[in-house]
């Protein structure tokens, strides 16, 4: 079990009380990755949602130009940032692979014990799923950026739509 103390260093938590706090922390696991470790991998079924407590990891994803196939970072992650997001969302399958960047101390929880106390508690299921959708919302703008300057003679300019 993860304190609430760690727990209340992550965003994704923010509005949370302490009482709520605690059934988070009932299902919550640490883990060490080490440095070049997979987290999970693309195209997985995700069953967990992870935290970063210390340490990076990496968001990376394949790309196909061409003929020829490239890894794509999106972004590298620190500590109270989350990760594997889309074990809460359908259809559960992981849209980027998360890669260690260094020995990194995780924090993870099964997505099934999660969707269980959203659904006996709302108001833990709607603040959690409010703060992650702003943190979707962060990853999609980064991640059309990032394509964006993968194209060839693409700038700046080709990532920002209107």
């Amino acid at each position: 079990m993860v304190s609430i103390e760690v727990l209340k260093g992550f965003d994704l938590f923010a509005g949370l009380s302490d009482d709520e706090l605690k059934d988070i922390a009932r299902v919550a696991t640490e883990h060490v990755c080490e440095k070049g470790t997979l987290s999970f991998a693309e195209g997985g079924k995700a069953e967990n949602l992870e935290l970063v407590r210390n340490g990076q990891v990496a968001i990376e994803f394949h790309i196909r130009r061409l003929s020829k196939h490239a890894k794509v970072t999106i972004i590298v992650l620190g500590p109270g940032r989350v990760f594997g997001w889309s074990a809460l969302v359908e259809p559960g399958i992981l849209t980027a692979s998360a890669r260690c960047v260094e020995r990194t101390q995780i924090i993870k929880m099964r997505a099934t014990d999660l969707i269980d106390i959203f659904e006996e508690n709302n108001h833990i299921g709607y603040v959690v799923m409010k703060n992650l959708a702003a943190t979707i919302s962060s990853r999609l703008r980064r991640t059309r950026e990032k394509l964006a300057l993968q194209m060839p003679g693409a700038d700046q300019t080709d990532a920002n739509p209107c």
